[in-house]
């Protein structure tokens, strides 16, 4: 079966705060799904088997690089996680106050 394909593509110019797929955080995933299901829509492609992937780029053009490319960074259960934590966020403004402004990443 043909495998419909997306690719995240971060860079950095060092790994000194992080791998640059670090960055991939929920919300963010959130977002490419629905991004991805907006085209799959558009496209009648829904026959097609899916796959988010990320490509971290490390270094400049002037300087050495790294390239790493991952498989499957992305479930459809992120998306379910995000909700599931902006609700209890919700749940929990309503009921002790606030949390701020919280940044919510992999792993929290």
């Amino acid at each position: 079966m043909t495998t419909l394909l997306f690719v995240e593509v971060k860079t950095r110019k060092s790994d000194l705060w992080g791998a640059p797929d670090e960055a991939i955080t929920l919300e963010k995933s959130k977002n490419i799904i629905d991004a991805s299901a907006a085209y799959i829509k558009l496209f009648r492609l829904e026959h097609l088997e899916l796959r988010y992937d990320s490509i971290s780029i490390i270094g400049t053009p002037d300087t050495s690089h790294t390239i790493e490319h991952k498989e499957n960074v992305i479930s459809l259960l992120d998306k379910f996680q995000y909700y599931e934590r902006k609700r209890k966020s919700s749940q929990y403004k309503k009921n002790n106050g606030t949390w701020g402004s919280m940044r919510w990443g992999r792993g929290y």
